[in-house]
């Protein structure tokens, strides 16, 4: 659990007295905006709007947001360095609570910059902390810990008793980030190191929160007597504070360490009011664990149908938390491709204000000597031409952002909603319906498939998304073809089965002389892409051949299948490498016309080419080539 409410609050504001008088003693909204009717001077408006800001966290986002704005407004007007750092934190906060980690990432950062210019540790370390905060939203937990590290090292240096808040955040939440990372021994080692500083302070959630996460860390590492001791304080603490969401994850730590010592009884207690706390929270995670306890302690006690039960809601659960997690990534896609688009279209007001200044600037040179005019109009001529140019090519790139983001939302509303709505429906009529086990079967097959097909097409919709907006990054290495085909060909295979398809791997037995350089990760997606449209266009009982061979300084692979084939006309549309391209597959399988697409930009960033031959009603054939390993080419190569 990490300290993500708590720690923004850390005691780092003691910078004007104002604000500890704000936030400590006059919270009550009306006394604020009285106080914002009576202030005399931009600077005390500022600081004001501030505090509203900060009132409103926890009551209304967007009013938090517009109060935010309207302080950096007043301290940019005034020049105010400091105002405008805690503008931008209040602001991030905001966006952060929001899940517009873009924006709360940018506000952090330029917070950080404000408070690191002027040597204003306390800030900083606030800063640092909301960072690694955003980054635990986005999942990203190893860079949340390096910016948690940061901000702990300060707190650490401040002699000051009131820094101890902030050390015992910094344990917390630097635990909290090994734990998610699956580093057990590293998020107890934090956890206990939290434990004294925390107990002797006065607000008594930093303690629950540190014995809470301190007792799931030894329940996941099987060592159940200290997790009840760990988690059972921690749960007293949570019942006096009345926090619902908190004692749920106590009480499922609790329901864990009881099934390990066989004591199902109690384990199922303690699982079941786990499990009602979190669903009344809204807490999917902690619901899932205490359904998967509940599973696990019927079927110790041999009640197998209750435990049945609890793993289908198990199952329900875990694909509501797999489509919130895909819905998160396409929000933070589509907040960060909003903000690169404003921040482009600032850097052409600036290039515009230039080019206005540049003209007042000549004109007024041109009346002092005509030599010298002559020689001004000459370099603002070509000044004008080349921001010119840049200008052309900065629209240019708002308009293919543009065309991304109308594909993705494209794809998002049309390919995406489709399979999701499926998968609902097939869980509604698990749920509702008396179904016979044959039906179940049935069911379960085709959610599996359709998930798969999900699954796929996000891979594919989020890498390319990502690469479109960042560029792609090739990491070139030497690497064995033989061994990533082969894992390909397996795992192709559990999908291939549904349609009785056999899928061969041809090339040499022992596999040895097939290594090429090129990034591994993005060969592995290009095969996977492949394979599934082999597999997409065979008939039931069809034959997929993957191979690889040497053709000069290359390796050639190849899929092949004797599917429906591609028609001429078809054929001149995929060689175009547009994206708009897309057909139905033998068993009506629908498609995004990502995959090929991607495929080829893929394969050509590795220095390789990609074709394809087919003849309709016959089969396809796709091959790519890359360069084969230790012939002219360059290992560890890592380029743009």
């Amino acid at each position: 659990m990490v300290l993500a409410r708590r720690s923004v609050w850390m005691p780092f504001l003691f910078l004007f007295t104002f604000f500890v008088t704000a936030n400590a003693q006059e919270t009550y909204l009306p006394s604020l905006f009285t106080k914002l009717k009576t202030a005399t001077s931009d600077r005390d408006r500022a600081q004001i709007y501030y505090a509203i800001s900060r009132y409103y966290w926890a009551v209304n986002k967007d009013s938090a947001l517009l109060m935010g704005s309207r302080s950096l407004e007043l301290a940019r007007r005034i020049g105010d360095d400091t105002a405008e750092a805690l503008a931008y934190l209040t602001m991030g906060v905001a966006y952060g609570a929001k899940e517009m980690y873009p924006q709360a990432l940018d506000c952090h950062l330029k917070a950080l910059r404000f408070s690191e210019k002027a040597g204003m540790e306390g800030l900083t370390g606030n800063n640092f902390t909301n960072i690694g905060i955003v980054y635990s939203g986005m999942g990203e937990y190893r860079e949340a810990a390096e910016y948690f590290r940061r901000a702990l090292a300060i707190s650490l240096q401040d002699k000051k008793d009131s820094a101890h808040v902030g050390i015992a955040a910094g344990y917390i939440n630097l635990g909290d980030a090994y734990w998610q990372q699956g580093l057990y021994d590293s998020a107890i080692f934090y956890g206990r190191l939290a434990l004294p500083i925390a107990g002797r302070l006065a607000d008594p959630g930093y303690l629950a929160v540190a014995l809470s996460n301190t007792g799931r860390g030894f329940s996941r590492l099987g060592l159940s007597d200290s997790a009840l001791s760990y988690a059972g304080r921690a749960r007293v603490l949570f019942v006096r504070q009345g926090d619902s969401a908190a004692l749920a994850e106590a009480d499922n730590t609790l329901a864990e360490a009881w099934h390990l010592q066989g004591k199902e009884a109690r384990s199922l207690g303690f699982a079941q009011e786990a499990l009602r706390l979190a669903e009344a929270s809204n807490e999917h995670e902690t619901a899932l664990n205490a359904c998967r306890t509940l599973d696990a302690a019927y079927a110790a006690l041999g009640d197998y149908k209750k435990a049945a039960a609890y793993l289908k809601k198990e199952l329900i659960l875990r694909d509501s938390v797999f489509t919130l997690a895909k819905e998160k990534q396409i929000r933070s896609l589509q907040s960060g491709y909003e903000l690169e688009k404003k921040q482009q279209q600032i850097a052409l007001l600036e290039k515009e204000n230039a080019l206005r200044k540049s003209k007042e600037d000549m004109n007024r040179d041109m009346l002092v000597t005509l030599s010298i005019s002559l020689a001004l109009l000459g370099v603002a001529f070509a000044f004008l031409y080349g921001a010119m140019l840049q200008k052309r090519a900065q629209n240019k790139k708002l308009e293919s952002l543009d065309a991304v983001k109308n594909k993705l939302f494209s794809i998002i509303g049309h390919d995406l909603r489709s399979p999701i709505a499926t998968l609902n429906g097939f869980v509604t009529l698990l749920h509702q319906a008396a179904l016979t086990p044959e039906k179940i079967a049935w069911f379960t097959e085709k959610m599996q498939e359709s998930l798969s097909a999900t699954t796929h097409l996000l891979d594919n919709l989020l890498f390319w998304a990502k690469s479109q907006m960042q560029g792609i990054e090739v990491d070139r290495m030497a690497f064995a073809l033989q061994p990533l085909l082969e894992q390909n060909r397996r795992l192709a295979q559990l999908r291939a089965e549904g349609k009785k398809i056999r899928i061969e791997l041809e090339g040499p037995p022992d596999g040895t002389g097939l290594d090429v350089v090129a990034d591994k990760n993005m060969v592995d997606l290009v095969v996977r892409n492949l394979l599934e449209n082999a597999i997409k266009f065979s008939y039931e009982g069809g034959v997929v051949t993957l191979g690889v061979r040497p053709k000069g300084d290359e390796m050639e692979v190849f899929v092949k299948d004797s599917g429906k084939g591609i028609s001429q006309a078809d054929q001149a549309k995929i060689g175009s490498g547009t994206l708009s391209f897309t057909s139905m597959g033998t068993g009506k399988e629908k498609g995004s016309g990502l995959g090929l697409f991607l495929c080829r930009e893929l394969i050509e960033k590795n220095g390789g080419r990609l074709w394809f031959e087919s003849e309709e009603g016959k089969g396809s054939a796709f091959h790519f080539s890359l360069p084969a390993a230790g012939v002219g080419s360059m290992n560890n190569a890592h380029t743009q």
